[in-house]
């Protein structure tokens, strides 16, 4: 309550709430740990390009955000951004993202530009005059 709070106090609680990063909260109050987030579900529905909501098992609400984009749009859905590498019979890809990258066999990368368009490095390389060799076995 407003009225039992002295000056400082009120003085104090005025400038975090105009803060935007600041939270308020209540020193007597214990702190929950979060669950393991392996457990925690995904809200699909709130998903933005920046961010990810879950529920952890407890009920409480956990909203991940990101500078960087964690989902992307494919065919007008988000799906969340993965960029690890996956054998593919022509070496290594990561194309669950928004510009696929690939790394082939023959030692050459691509990233996809647009369109599905690939930009390839790499064709027919050589490391201090000596020629990459043909195949890398994955």
């Amino acid at each position: 309550m407003i009225g039992k709070l002295n000056f400082a106090q009120r003085s104090s609680s005025l400038t975090a709430a105009l803060s935007p990063s600041a939270t308020i909260e209540d020193p007597n109050a214990t702190k929950e740990k979060l669950s393991d987030p392996a457990t925690w579900t995904e809200d699909i529905s709130k998903r933005t390009v920046y961010s990810s909501t879950y529920r952890t098992p407890e009920g409480q609400v956990v909203i991940s955000n990101s500078s960087r984009p964690v989902n992307y749009y494919v065919n007008g859905t988000l799906k969340t951004i993965d960029p690890k590498l996956k054998t593919s019979a022509e070496g290594w890809s990561a194309t669950d993202q928004p510009y696929p990258t690939y790394l082939f066999t023959d030692g050459s990368a691509a990233i996809t530009v647009a369109d599905n368009a690939k930009m390839i490095f790499g064709k027919n390389g050589e490391i201090n005059g000596v020629k990459l060799k043909k195949e890398l076995h994955c």
